[in-house]
């Protein structure tokens, strides 16, 4: 990711799948810049990936227990 927010591909790379039944709705960057959150909409979840310093994503442990398909959009909802 670069320091303007823009995303490229790093080769054939796949930082993660969505779980079935999933539908990503929102990702958003911390403040910081050093996070990126996935709101995936049907499965109560949020997927959290650290951003590392080449721009390449980590999957970290994500936040699950959320309402499912609550009719809430955003994760400022959360």
């Amino acid at each position: 990711m670069a320091s303007n927010g823009v995303l490229t591909p790093i080769g054939d790379v796949i930082a993660a799948t969505n779980p079935s039944g999933c539908i990503n709705l929102e990702l958003e960057m911390s403040t910081d810049s050093k996070f990126l959150y996935s709101l995936n909409s049907g499965t109560g979840a949020i997927g959290v990936f650290s951003i590392q310093a080449n721009g390449a994503l980590q999957e970290e442990a994500g936040i699950s227990g959320l309402p499912k398909n609550a009719g809430v959009e955003g994760l400022a909802a959360f």
